[in-house]
């Protein structure tokens, strides 16, 4: 059975018979993961990962700070959280 088919089976309300923590282990399924709803990727972020890929394909020997450099020079917003 699939991870998918396995979730689909799981009793999430209030008025379940067995606890969720018992379901996801007859199920053999994380607790943790239960609740994750995965957030779709944005327009942005994609395009900024096909221009990071493009460079490092173009010029494989370029490090993070070339490659950041060439990004900020081209008007791309990166490395916010840990200037250079």
């Amino acid at each position: 059975m699939t991870r998918s088919e396995r979730l689909a089976l799981l009793d999430m309300y209030d008025n379940r018979e067995l606890p969720l923590y018992i379901q996801a282990e007859l199920l053999s399924l994380n607790r943790s993961g239960l609740y994750y709803k995965p957030v779709p990727i944005s327009e942005a972020t994609l395009a900024l990962r096909h221009r990071m890929d493009e460079i490092y394909t173009q010029w494989p020997f370029y490090g993070t700070r070339r490659i950041t450099a060439i990004l900020e020079h081209e008007g791309y917003t990166v490395n916010t959280h840990f200037p250079l």
